[in-house]
């Protein structure tokens, strides 16, 4: 993206590049250089509405990453363990954020592949230490290969079809345990390190090597990769003690710590909630240091780095004077807000923030009556429409957007659902269009019904004797059929058909007629294709299958046009109107489920941002419940839920609410 450099001062010169960098740093997914660099944006102009959006954006990708990045760290610990169910539902849990992660999908099929050939591959492995064990090597040999064919990745298969072929062919120790494999060199006595395809000497040794490795993990304090390592031993002795002991061990430390990291957590959000910045940084990077992929910490030290520079009370003042001269009152209640956490007992900037906050009431009141009147429109409720811009315009008569969209209503379906002149006051009812009707012309047909009445009676009735002859009729059509020919037509085909036939057009004719009426477009398209199979001319059946499948095409459009409708309602910050529509959308497309949940968890949850910034804190409260109902690990959703029973208990007064809420930012 690229700005004109003509006439433009240094200072906005700088920050364009910088929004333009913050902008390719997002596209190239390097969001941590974008999050600082909307921060330095930030820095220079507070109130930048881009770099805001940018820095909206930039964090959710980075949580969604995050996110990606740790549970895809499981899913591999559980392939590598053998887990695989674990594996495919870690991996599913990522799908569903990011559904195209070919690292993703290519660990989810393999890992399916494994777990559908666990079965075969665990019996033909028990079924060659049986005949290991009764010195059947061969055939031992043989069950193994078949473990090869299947998983050739399973872990110690060389070493045991090595041990095997050694003890078939002689040459072991005098306790049993082969020395060298066949097929490789000797390993001199002085080197301990095994060689690929000869495998250890025997299972103690292995078993040796992996309490070691275990060992030196659990002495860095890595007790988890600890754990998976002395795992390992189980697939050689499965009640092994030591192992057992020391991977009990590690579990209580690994619980230890992870009950460590918790109680610094705790410390050091209850040190930012206090105001002790520094403190809460050092206890953050302590956190950071024992789990480096703690996303909690992560969230707070951003945080902190984005408002280590506190503004003056003065500047606070100005930026909120002057975003309340743009018309932008949500913004200058929240730096009001901010100057109030200063300046506690400033009476006059409490007022300036509930006058602030009734406006922007009125403002977002309007906003989301104009989206609601878009969706009105877009679903064709024309009434609807103009009674929800009426409202809008009851609330800012000077609103261009609603007459516009006024305006296009009328252009699209005037009249529709109300007298034109309701449309526009003192307009004259608009004729429908045809022939004037005038008492001339009335009386000028009145005449001629009369005289064809007195031909009738004169040429019929004064002849009873001579009747008319009766017409022969060749066919009798059902009813419905028009028997006209149409212009152009010369002879029209006649169709032969039993009184069975058209009984069952009849019949089908009222279906085909019900399922169009009752919107069931397929069922009325496939009424009228019996009746045309019987009848291929059959008007009627023509006219119902024609319609239906416009109507069925009309319909798929429309809803087409309310999911496009609700994104451009979400861009815009309407998010009332956006998250009608996705919920409208589900109802006749259930399987959209996954694509729109996050969509609407977004919605709900800056409803109440927008709802708490307002004080409004138990409807802020239902809104985060709502996300939480949808997403109950939502931890963003769950920290503003606490900030907004805190705000129910303590009141608008409260400093830290008032911080808490003032650091609240919106979902992109």
């Amino acid at each position: 993206m690229t700005f004109p450099t003509s006439n433009i001062d240094p200072k906005e010169k700088h920050i364009l590049d910088l929004i333009e960098k913050c902008e390719n740093s997002i596209q190239s997914g390097n969001f941590d250089e974008a999050i600082n660099g909307c921060r330095a944006i930030l820095n220079i102009a507070p109130d930048n509405p881009r770099a805001k959006e940018l820095m909206d954006e930039a964090q959710s990708n980075l949580e969604a990453e995050l996110f990606t990045r740790e549970n895809l760290r499981k899913a591999q610990e559980f392939f590598k363990l053998r887990d695989f169910q674990k594996c495919i539902n870690e991996c599913q849990k990522i799908q569903l954020l990011d559904p195209d992660n070919q690292t993703v999908n290519s660990l989810l099929n393999k890992a399916q592949e494994k777990l559908e050939a666990e079965p075969f591959v665990q019996n033909f492995i028990n079924s060659g230490r049986s005949l290991f064990e009764s010195s059947l090597y061969g055939e031992a040999i043989a069950q193994w290969e078949k473990v090869r064919s299947i998983d050739p990745e399973y872990p110690d298969l060389d070493r045991l079809i090595n041990n095997a072929r050694h003890m078939n062919s002689g040459d072991a120790t005098p306790e049993g345990e082969p020395l060298f494999d066949l097929e490789s060199p000797p390993v001199p006595v002085e080197s301990k390190a095994p060689i690929d395809g000869f495998g250890f000497v025997s299972d103690q040794d292995r078993i040796s090597q992996l309490l070691d490795e275990g060992d030196r993990l659990y002495n860095n304090e890595q007790y988890q990769g600890a754990i998976e390592v002395w795992s390992e031993i189980f697939m050689l002795d499965v009640n092994h003690p030591e192992a057992l002991d020391r991977i009990e061990r590690a579990r209580v430390a690994a619980n230890e710590q992870r009950l460590k990291v918790k109680d610094f957590l705790k410390e050091a959000q209850t040190a930012y909630e206090s105001g002790e910045v520094d403190s809460a940084r050092d206890l953050f990077l302590k956190v950071k240091s024992v789990d480096p992929e703690n996303s909690e910490a992560a969230k707070y030290l951003s945080l902190i780095d984005r408002t280590s520079e506190e503004p003056s009370l003065e500047h606070l003042i100005s930026k909120g004077e002057d975003a309340e001269k743009r018309g932008q009152y949500r913004e200058a209640a929240q730096y009001f807000s901010q100057a109030l956490a200063v300046d506690t007992e400033n009476a006059a900037l409490a007022d300036r923030i509930k006058g602030l906050n009734l406006q922007a009431k009125k403002t977002e009141q309007s906003r989301n009556l104009m989206g609601n009147a878009r969706a009105f429109a877009a679903e064709g409720k024309y009434d609807s429409a103009r009674h929800t811009l009426g409202k809008v315009l009851e609330l800012d008569p000077t609103s261009q957007e609603a007459l516009d969209l006024m305006r296009t209503i009328k252009e699209s379906a005037p009249g529709a659902g109300m007298p034109s002149a309701a449309i526009r006051p003192g307009a004259v009812p608009a004729m429908r269009k045809g022939l004037p009707v005038s008492p001339a012309l009335l009386i000028g047909i009145f005449v001629l019904i009369a005289a064809g009445g007195g031909y009738f009676f004169f040429f019929t009735g004064s002849k009873p004797d001579n009747p008319p002859p009766a017409p022969v009729v060749k066919n009798n059509p059902p009813p419905g059929i028009k028997t006209a020919k149409p212009p152009g037509v010369s002879k029209t085909p006649v169709v032969t058909m039993n009184p069975r036939d058209l009984e069952k057009i009849t019949q089908l004719t009222k279906e085909a007629q019900f399922y169009l009426a009752e919107k069931q477009y397929d069922a009325a398209i496939a009424k009228s294709q019996e009746i045309l199979a019987i009848n291929p001319e059959h008007p009627d059946a023509k006219k119902i299958q024609d319609q239906a499948r416009k109507n069925k095409s009309d319909a798929e459009l429309a809803e087409k046009k309310i999911l496009n409708e609700a994104d451009t309602y979400f861009e815009y910050s309407e998010f009332a109107g956006a998250v009608k529509l996705y919920e409208k959308y589900l109802e006749t497309h259930p399987d959209a489920r996954g694509m729109l949940h996050p969509k609407i968890l977004k919605c709900y949850y800056n409803l109440g941002v927008i709802a708490i910034r307002e004080w409004r804190c138990d409807v802020a409260g239902d809104y985060f419940r709502q996300v939480l109902f949808l997403d109950e690990t939502d931890q963003m959703s769950k920290d503003a839920l606490a900030i907004a029973r805190k705000c129910q208990r303590s009141g608008t007064t409260d400093i830290e609410v008032r911080k808490a809420v003032a650091l609240m930012e919106m979902r992109r």
